[in-house]
């Protein structure tokens, strides 16, 4: 068989991010809408830097111990340029 090389696959990346105190519910907030805007942004990674990528999914868990606390489980993957024509 022949293989033909397409290149780089795009890069996936998981992340549980943790809110804590008595107004984590601002930045929760907050969080969440910058999740759902629309298109790609940049993801300040905690070892890798500034990656540029779309949120594919996220979950929400929440508890009121430590004063309140929201937990979130991140899935981002690398966004690139669209490079096909437009019609």
């Amino acid at each position: 068989p022949w293989v033909e090389d397409l290149g780089r696959a795009a890069r996936s990346y998981s992340l549980d991010a943790y809110l804590l105190g008595p107004d984590y519910d601002l930045a929760r907030d907050q969080l969440i809408a910058a999740l759902e805007a629309e298109g790609p942004a940049t993801l300040i990674h905690p070892w890798l830097g500034p990656v540029i990528v779309s949120c594919t999914t996220s979950s929400l868990r929440e508890t009121i111990r430590r004063g309140g606390e929201a937990g979130f489980r991140l899935d981002f993957m690398e966004a690139g340029e669209n490079a096909a024509p437009d019609a």
